[in-house]
Order: structure tokens, then sequence, then C-alpha cells
């Protein structure tokens, strides 16, 4: 249960000079295939890894933890993927590093204090 390959379909793309569709990994990249159920994306910042992986999980419905709103051009990214699944879908969370950038900040508010939850 895991995704299988993530195609890129430019066709679909209302214009590929404008972000994130002007990201070189959409442009020279069509599918990738995954071969097996754990996967590493690996980069210099700013090519992409993180846009592609959002917009993968946005696609299967994979909750985003501290996900931000998507401008317009991203949220047509989603009409430019397919992802096909072996076994089908799974539930799930994604945890971007950018989540834990405010995370020292957030734990020093007085606001972001544990509620403790007896069952």
């Amino acid at each position: 249960m895991h995704i299988v390959e993530a195609v890129f379909h430019p066709e679909r793309c209302p214009n590929n000079q404008q972000y994130p569709f002007n990201l070189d990994v959409l442009g020279r990249t069509l599918a990738i295939e995954f071969k097996s159920p754990v996967t590493f994306f690996v980069g210099d910042n700013g090519m992409g890894k993180s846009t592609l992986l959002r917009a993968m999980a946005r696609k299967c419905g994979i909750f985003i933890w501290g996900d931000k709103e998507m401008n317009r051009n991203e949220e047509k990214i989603l009409e430019a993927l397919s992802i096909e699944w072996k076994d089908g879908p799974v539930c799930g969370s994604f945890f971007s590093s950018v989540y834990f950038l405010d995370e020292p900040e957030t734990a020093r508010s007085p606001r972001s204090q544990p509620e403790y939850v007896y069952f």
C-alpha cells in the first residue's frame, strides 16, 4: 500500500513560465516511479522537492500538518498530477520540514502549552 507512480502532465499546465510550473523538476521529470514504500527526495533548496511532495499529498487526500494556503497556480498543479497506488490509497499525515522552522518560538508561546486529555 504505497504510491507506485506519480505522473506530471505538462499539457494540463496553464503556463510553464510561472511558479510552480517553471520548476525544473516539473519540466524535466514527467514521471517518478516508486519501487519501494520508502523514498527519499534529495536536492538543493528551491528545486521543488517540497512543492512536489505537498502536491502529491494533496492529490492523495493526505493531511498536511502546518500547511499554508495554496496560491492559484499551486492549486492547478493538482490538475496536472496523477497518482497510481499499489493496493489502493491509505490514510496518513505529511510533516514538512517547514512545519518545524517555527517550532522553538511556538514552544515558548504561553498559548502553545499542551492540553492533556485523560481517558
